[in-house]
């Protein structure tokens, strides 16, 4: 059974986009496309994650979960 670790929300210009990661290297992403396509969920990878993302998240990421984050990230290359 996978465990949560956290929640990111990276949103910007009143557009959700938001990743749930897990402790399997899962992740859930929750996003709007534009302001008619919004709520859109998937279940990605973290090799999904572009590099330009992985910065936002981190800088985005709460103290208590960064570390876990970066050894995600740190795994998946």
């Amino acid at each position: 059974m996978k465990v949560e670790i956290c929640t990111v929300d990276i949103s910007k210009h009143g557009l959700d986009d938001q990743y749930t990661f897990f402790d399997d290297e899962t992740v859930i992403h929750i996003y709007d496309r534009n302001n008619y396509r919004l709520d859109i969920k998937e279940e990605i990878t973290i090799q999904d994650i572009s590099e330009i993302r992985k910065e936002r998240i981190l800088e985005a990421c709460k103290p208590e979960y960064l570390l876990q984050i970066k050894a995600l990230f740190d795994k998946s290359k």
